[in-house]
């Protein structure tokens, strides 16, 4: 059985770790996915870095064996999966990033996350267009200046559907709109 082309938890999500019984486990969260794993053991499944909310740290588990926190029941204390602050989270994004890096997909949306944690730390940090690239604009990067030790920073694709002309009131209708669909 080939392995689904999406795995099937994201970076941070809230789990619930089921034991082979079916039997709840200990809550946690993925801060990493670890796509050597199909290599490794030619499994079906994508596994996952999970921390724990007791501390426990565990780096193959299989999602056969995790379920989103959100279909726990209301004994599992998940509301305490999170991370203790902003620079630890920072690390964690950092340390997925560099255990994603060549699965796109994820590491997009580590290093977006990554620049937004930055960011909320007062980092230098955004993004800028590489200039020693033929077409500049076709990859632009991600850079974050981290203290002490400088700046690290990821080519990025770009968007590429032109501009289609909307006004700042253009937006915020189409974000109101979206929101109402959503139910938000």
């Amino acid at each position: 059985m080939p392995r689904p082309v999406s795995p099937k938890f994201i970076y941070n999500e809230r789990v619930i770790y089921t034991l082979a019984s079916g039997r709840q486990g200990r809550a946690g969260r993925v801060v990493g996915i670890r796509d050597d794993a199909y290599e490794k053991t030619e499994a079906s499944e994508w596994h996952y870095i999970v921390e724990f909310v007791d501390g426990f740290s565990d780096t193959y588990i299989g999602e056969s064996y995790l379920r989103s926190a959100t279909e726990a029941p209301a004994d599992i204390p998940v509301s305490s999966v999170q991370v203790g602050s902003s620079h630890e989270a920072l690390a964690h994004a950092l340390r997925a990033i560099e255990a994603n890096d060549m699965n796109y997909d994820i590491r997009t949306v580590l290093v977006y996350e990554a620049l937004a944690l930055a960011s909320q730390l007062g980092y230098p940090a955004g993004i800028r267009y590489d200039p020693t690239q033929e077409t500049p604009s076709a990859w632009p990067v991600v850079c974050i200046d981290l203290p002490a030790v400088g700046e690290v920073a990821w080519h990025m694709a770009a968007y590429d559907k032109p501009y289609t002309g909307y006004t700042t009131e253009d937006k915020y209708q189409r974000v109101a709109a979206y929101c109402k669909a959503v139910g938000k």
